[in-house]
C-alpha cells in the first residue's frame, strides 16, 4: 500500500512538473511557490476615542503582555466599566485588533503592540 501511493505520488509531481513547464512556455512565467507575505497587513480602521480598543491600544507595549495585564492596565489608565465579563469583553477587543492588524498575537493569552 505505501508503495503504490509513494509511486502515485511521484508520478503527480512528474504531471505538475510539466504542466508547469508547458504554462512557462505560454508566458506564465516560473513555477510559483507558496510564500508568506513580507509586509505587514495592512490596519484597518482607527478605534473610536474613548473605546476600549482605544483604551487598549493606549496601554500595549512592545512586550508580550498577557490579557489580565492589558485589562488591568486599561481601568489603572481611568476606562470606567460596569460589566460582569470585563475581561471577556478585553479578549475579543484583543483579537478584533490583531485582526485588524494593530497589535500581534504572541502566543495564546500574551499580546504586543505590532
Amino acid at each position: 500500500m505505501i508503495k503504490e501511493l509513494r509511486d502515485e505520488r511521484a508520478s503527480l509531481l512528474r504531471r505538475v512538473s510539466d504542466i508547469d513547464n508547458e504554462l512557462a512556455e505560454y508566458g506564465f512565467g516560473e513555477k510559483q511557490k507558496a510564500t508568506k507575505p513580507s509586509a505587514p497587513k495592512p490596519a484597518g480602521k482607527a478605534p473610536r476615542a474613548g473605546s476600549l480598543k482605544a483604551g487598549i491600544l493606549g496601554v500595549i507595549s512592545s512586550q508580550p503582555t498577557s490579557t489580565a495585564e492589558i485589562a488591568d492596565a486599561v481601568i489603572s489608565a481611568g476606562f470606567q466599566t460596569t460589566s460582569k465579563t470585563y475581561r471577556q469583553s478585553v479578549s475579543i477587543a484583543l483579537a478584533k485588533l490583531a485582526n485588524d492588524g494593530f497589535i500581534r498575537k504572541v502566543k495564546r493569552g500574551t499580546w504586543k503592540a505590532r
